[in-house]
């Protein structure tokens, strides 16, 4: 009768099964690649847009520049007011966004958003719209901060 001693595999098993997480571990960071600002741009649009729809006001806010000033003179607490009724007003809000365009030059950027905001009580929204969103974004401490807003309504997004 032919008897295999495993106990000396299984060793050299986990030891092939680290090298092996090990390597692929490397690959994944290597593949890593760096994020150009546009993506990081479109990443903090996104972002933003989950943390309006969490009602965290403070994390929208991180993205608000303290020079903010729009072209109606609104100023950054007035962004915080704004976002203070609508997360008081519906008991859910959904921000769709719908297309981006970015462009960079330097430590400037601009951003055209189309996006659906939809607010109400139940799973089903209450009223929607469409807008366009204008951005001015600034390179401030490493990190891309609104530094001027615009919008305009498009209408009713159903």
């Amino acid at each position: 009768m032919f008897v295999k001693n495993r106990s000396n595999r299984s060793g050299h098993s986990k030891y092939f099964v680290f090298a092996l997480f090990l390597v692929l571990a490397l690959v994944i960071v290597s593949c890593a690649k760096e994020l150009t600002e546009e993506e990081k741009i479109d990443a903090l649009i996104e972002d933003a847009a989950e943390k309006v729809e969490a009602k965290d006001i403070k994390g929208v806010l991180k993205y608000v520049s303290e020079s903010y000033k729009d072209k109606e003179g609104g100023d950054r607490n007035q962004i915080k007011g704004m976002l203070f009724i609508y997360t008081r007003q519906y008991e859910k809000i959904g921000i769709y966004v719908r297309d981006t365009e970015i462009e960079v030059n330097g430590d400037d950027a601009a951003a055209v958003v189309k996006l659906i905001f939809t607010g109400g009580e139940n799973i089903v929204p209450d009223s929607g719209s469409s807008y366009i969103i204008d951005l001015k974004l600034k390179l401030e401490d490493g990190d891309w901060r609104v530094v001027r807003a615009g919008w305009m309504e498009l209408g009713g997004a159903f």
